[in-house]
């Protein structure tokens, strides 16, 4: 396990094997995404080896554990553990020792929203409003929270909702979505642009591309992944 763990590069790690983590290892395991589980709860490490992911047994607020786990050449880390303290200090701690890394935190209340962000998270995510809210969108749009449900979280749909990154000599910068004919060649549609963090939900065709646009597309895994190597 540790040689494995040893070996990861470009991966994901999750601190926290509980209700919420449990959930993210699930998700990354059913993506075929790299990523190892730290935790030293009991029983942890019989599920984590049951079901085939990479386990590292010790204290994730620790940079002893993180540096184990591979946070210098880990692409993302979600900590997901029963403290927004625990979650701040994880958050503070990888920051310092990888400052490219995507930091994602969860928290408990609202109002530790800020605290963590400040302590060097890139998102936050309240489980309780999450949850209250899709319950709200449940009742009043039933058939669009099953669709969205459906094209992002479930096995073996054709369609899926990716996000890519337009790159420098890339064909399409610098040309509009008219233009570059996106859909008659990848099969693919481009759902929303973000520039500097502003997103256009519903881009018009002469919406023009630009180096380090995040484009929000929708396909097939093929058409996806025709319309990324693209980009």
């Amino acid at each position: 396990m540790k040689k494995r763990i040893e070996e990861l590069s470009g991966h994901y790690i999750v601190a926290g094997m509980g209700r919420v983590g449990s959930v993210v290892a699930t998700a990354f395991d059913e993506q075929g995404v790299p990523f190892v589980v730290i935790d030293h709860c009991e029983g942890c490490e019989e599920e984590a080896v049951e079901r085939g992911w990479l386990y590292m047994s010790g204290d994730a607020t620790t940079e002893e554990a993180l540096e184990a786990a591979g946070v210098l050449r880990a692409k993302g880390l979600v900590t997901a553990l029963d403290t927004d303290a625990d979650n701040l200090f994880v958050a503070m701690s990888a920051r310092g020792m990888n400052p490219s890394l995507f930091i994602v935190a969860r928290s408990s209340t609202v109002a530790s929203e800020s605290k963590i962000l400040r302590a060097g998270a890139d998102r936050v995510v309240t489980p309780n409003v999450i949850g209250g809210r899709r319950m709200a969108a449940s009742v009043t749009d039933p058939f669009v929270t099953d669709y969205l449900e459906l094209v992002s979280h479930s096995e073996g749909v054709e369609f899926r909702l990716e996000a890519y990154k337009v790159r420098e000599g890339s064909e399409y910068a610098g040309r509009s979505i008219r233009e570059s004919r996106v859909r008659d060649a990848t099969g693919a549609y481009i759902m929303a642009v973000a520039t500097g963090g502003v997103i256009d939900s519903n881009p018009a065709p002469d919406r023009v591309l630009l180096p380090g646009d995040h484009v929000v597309a929708f396909g097939t895994r093929s058409q996806l992944d025709t319309l990324g190597a693209r980009l």
